[in-house]
């Protein structure tokens, strides 16, 4: 893993060698990068460990780096994209639109470079799982498609219009219900899973690429699902006989 702040301290040297006497403070490339973050739908606080860091993968650290050089540039577009950010809350859909012009123009960047094809693709699943910019855009469609689907009822009396709505009401309370006995059960298989796994192994990790990114990210929030709710965190920790963040120290340490 590499530290956010020993990426950016490598684009201050290299921004400088080729601009000559322009010059950039990596505090000030960090709080670029994270006002990128949240202002494309992504939370910053939620990549740093318990110490306040911030790592990446060395699969995902090129991808962090291309980035930073952009911001460093105060004339380029991923600068400009990052500036014209307010930080009041953006309506989701600008946020979505943010986020698919600020991948296309990496994408571009990374095709001018001849980059390989499956590096392209890895970097545009890195920041699709920061922004959780495909999450967001499926959720936004499910709430239109409700909208689309009572506008489509109108030409009919109310009363018909109140039990379709109410069939959905019930399908998707069924499914909250049914969804929450099984996110349940599955943090504790999960976490039954990381106590054997470390009992195997004092240094425990998932890898070093954009999938072991994936797992990392959702161990981050399952902790913070049992942190946040004291039954489940009673629960965790009946079942595996550890302390929620022994079991999870893995993300708590990167």
């Amino acid at each position: 893993m590499i530290a956010l702040k020993k990426i950016a301290e490598e684009v201050t040297e290299l921004y400088v060698d080729s601009k000559g006497n322009e010059t950039v403070n990596e505090r000030t490339l960090r709080r670029r990068f994270e006002k990128l973050i949240n202002g494309c739908g992504g939370d910053f606080d939620k990549l740093r460990n318990s110490h306040g860091k911030v790592f990446f993968s060395e699969a995902d650290a090129p991808f962090v780096k291309s980035v930073l050089f952009e911001l460093a540039d105060k004339e380029s577009i991923s600068f400009k994209l990052m500036n014209s950010i307010e930080d009041e809350v953006l309506p989701v859909k600008e946020v979505d639109d943010y986020v698919h012009e600020f991948i296309q123009l990496n994408i571009d960047h990374m095709e001018e470079y001849n980059w390989h094809e499956e590096d392209i693709k890895n970097m545009v699943q890195f920041f699709d799982l920061i922004f959780e910019h495909s999450i967001r855009v499926k959720r936004t469609y499910c709430h239109e498609l409700i909208d689309y689907l009572d506008y489509n009822n109108q030409v009919y009396p109310m009363t018909f219009r109140l039990e379709i709505l109410g069939r959905i009401e019930k399908y998707l309370q069924k499914e909250y219900a049914r969804t929450a006995v099984e996110s349940l059960f599955y943090m504790g298989e999960l976490s039954s899973m990381l106590k054997d796994a470390k009992e195997l192994t004092e240094s425990f990790d998932y890898g070093d690429d954009i999938i072991a990114s994936e797992y990392m990210q959702r161990d981050k929030k399952v902790l913070e699902h049992i942190q946040n709710e004291p039954i489940i965190r009673r629960y965790i920790e009946e079942k595996t006989g550890r302390k929620a963040e022994e079991l999870f120290s893995h993300v708590i340490e990167n």
